[in-house]
Parts: structure tokens; sequence; C-alpha cells
């Protein structure tokens, strides 16, 4: 290989530990293109959570739902948005544990969307979770802070540094308790959700687009290139 292109400096870090290649791997972090801000649900609706992943084990969407089950006498609602075909059998045993949970109907599963009906689900949306294990950038949290969109993921992989500082809560990795703590938080203070909707807004601004980011990485391109 004349280079190395990561998404992001954890994976670029990951990629020298492993010892995968001899130099220095480049980063050229994926783009997001511009979006609205989210309006979300109308005043006296259930807080409306949204998580965007295929339905995988790497996704944690069982420590999600293990956290909402734990907030059942509240009141929100989440839609679980993703492909379900990656992993069938995970998926079953996602909609299994909905069921012997009661929550079918709080739980919205829906499936792979298209990008009008997933533009409409960041726009009904009111918080972003993610649950993942790992991830090597998160390109969803980017898409959420587009929209205005405060965030409550894991510390997973790249997310501890995706997620920009002040603009959601971050939680341990497979911890449903704090996963829980961290949502009901949310439900509970208003202030503190519009802060951290404040803080999206002012990273949003921040953003790069898929034509600058098209241009980093010609340029990352050329600069491997001339180095081989």
């Amino acid at each position: 290989m004349a280079g190395v292109i990561a998404s992001s400096d954890f994976t670029a870090r990951r990629v020298r530990e492993l010892d995968l290649h001899p130099g220095k791997a480049r980063v050229v972090q994926p783009g997001c293109a511009p979006a609205p801000l989210a309006r979300g649900t109308p005043t006296g609706a259930p807080l409306r959570f949204l998580c965007v992943a295929s339905l995988t084990p790497r996704k944690g969407h069982d420590v999600l739902l293990a956290a909402l089950e734990k907030l059942r006498g509240r009141r929100w609602t989440c839609q679980l948005a993703g492909p379900t075909d990656a992993d069938p059998a995970w998926a079953e045993r996602c909609r299994q544990h909905i069921a012997r949970a009661g929550l079918e109907d709080r739980i919205q599963l829906t499936g792979a969307l298209s990008p009008e009906a997933l533009d409409a689900a960041y726009d009904s949306a009111d918080v972003f979770v993610l649950a993942s294990r790992y991830e090597g950038y998160g390109m969803v949290i980017t898409e959420a802070i587009a929209r205005g969109l405060p965030v409550v993921s894991t510390n997973g992989g790249a997310l501890a540094q995706t997620l920009p500082k002040g603009a959601g809560i971050q939680v341990p990795v497979g911890d449903a308790a704090t996963l829980a703590a961290a949502l009901g938080t949310l439900l509970d203070n208003s202030a503190r959700r519009h802060r951290l909707a404040a803080a999206a807004r002012e990273a949003r601004a921040r953003l790069i687009d898929w034509p600058e980011t098209g241009r980093r990485f010609a340029r990352a391109i050329e600069e491997c290139s001339t180095h081989a």
C-alpha cells in the first residue's frame, strides 16, 4: 500500500497499534450533508428518542432496550431505524425483547428507511441515542448534530471523539443502567436538554460538507502517491 486513509484519529491510531502499515495513516473525516434543524415533538407530547443503526450486536440495541425498559414508567417513544437483514436472528431477538417488555406500542422498529423517511425520522426526534459497542467514526452522530439534536451515546471506539463537546452525554459501553440514567436526565430536565441542543447547533455550523471532504480525500491520495 502506498498509504492508508482513515475516517478518524481513533481508527488511524488503531492502524498503527495493529501494525497494519509502517507509515502514518492520514485522516479524512466523513462529510455531512446540510440538513434543517429538527422540529421534534409537539409541546406536551411524549419525548421521542431516535436510534439509527443496523440491527446487529455491535450496535448495542440489547443495551438500549434494557435501558428503555427501566424507563417504562416515563413518557417517551423510541424509533429504531435501520436494516434488519444483516443479522436476522439478532433482529428477532430485539423484537422478542420489545414484546416481553410490553413496549410494542412505544418502540417502533421501522427497518431501513428511504432518504425521505429518514429525514422525517430525524425531524420528529427530540434526542438521538446510540448504544454501539464500537465505531470507527460514527456517522449517525454527525447526522444528528447536523439537525441540532442532543445526543446520548456510548464512548465505544471513535465515538468519544465524534460527539462534539457539550452536545450530548456519553456513557460506558454495555452499561444499561447508566444509559437509562442519562436518558432519564433528558426526560426530566428540559433545561439540560436545551443546553445540549444549543451546543449541537453550534457544532452544526462547523461540520464539513461532502465536497470539502472529497477535496481533502483527493489531497490525501496525492500525498500517498507522492511519498510512496
